[in-house]
C-alpha cells in the first residue's frame, strides 16, 4: 500500500571550501569505498525545539548515514536524500526545525564529539507527508539563517560525547560551595 511521505534532501557540498571538520579541524573522513566506514550524520529534530531555540529538548533521530556513502566521496562534504514514509518514523509536529548531527567517529560510541546544525529562518521546518511528496532542503554550507549549537563551533565537532546532563553541571557548579562551606 503506498503512504504519504516527506522527502528531505541534506548536505554541505555547495561551497568547495567550506568542510565539516573534526575538535582538531581536520575534515571529517568520508570513508573509503565500502558502505558504512566514513563517519556518522544523523538527520533528527529535538524534542521541544522552536524556531528561537532549535537544539531545546531531547535529540531524536529520524535517519542516519555515514559521509562518504552518497557518492560524493570527499572527506568534510555529504549530500543525501532521505524519504520519510507517513507512521514509519517519530514524527515531529509541524513546524518543528529539523537539525542535522556530525560526529567525528563512525558511531556514536566510536565518537569523541559532535555538533548539531539547523536554521532559524523556517526553511528546515519540518512539512507533513503528503502523496506529493513536499521536499525539504537543507544545506549547511548555502541556505541563510543557518546555527550550529555549540560556541566557535561552525563547521566543527565541539560538544562532548557523552552530553553531560543538566543535573551533573548543577551538581559540579556547588562543589566549590560544598568545600568552601567545610573549611569554614
Amino acid at each position: 500500500s503506498y503512504s504519504a511521505t516527506v522527502v528531505v534532501n541534506w548536505s554541505v557540498a555547495s561551497d568547495p571550501v567550506r568542510k565539516l571538520v573534526n575538535n582538531s579541524s581536520v575534515p571529517l573522513s568520508a570513508g573509503t569505498s565500502a558502505a558504512g566506514d566514513g563517519t556518522l550524520l544523523q538527520l533528527g529534530f529535538y524534542s521541544t525545539a522552536t524556531l528561537s531555540n532549535p537544539f531545546s529538548g531531547t535529540w531524536v533521530v529520524l535517519a542516519s548515514t555515514t559521509m562518504g556513502d552518497d557518492g560524493v566521496n570527499i572527506d568534510g562534504k555529504f549530500s543525501t536524500s532521505t524519504i520519510l514514509g507517513s507512521g514509519t518514523f517519530t514524527e515531529p509536529a509541524v513546524g518543528t526545525p529539523l537539525s542535522i548531527r556530525f560526529y567525528d567517529g563512525t558511531s556514536v560510541s566510536t565518537s569523541s564529539y559532535f555538533n548539531s546544525v539547523s536554521n532559524i529562518s523556517g526553511a528546515w521546518n519540518y512539512i507533513a507527508p503528503a502523496d506529493v511528496p513536499p521536499v525539504i532542503s537543507m544545506v549547511i554550507d548555502k541556505d541563510s539563517g543557518v546555527v550550529f549549537d555549540g560556541a566557535f563551533g561552525d563547521f566543527k565537532t565541539v560538544r562532548p560525547i557523552p552530553e553531560p546532563s543538566h543535573a551533573v553541571l548543577v551538581l559540579l557548579a556547588g562543589i566549590p560551595i560544598l568545600l568552601r562551606r567545610r573549611r569554614n
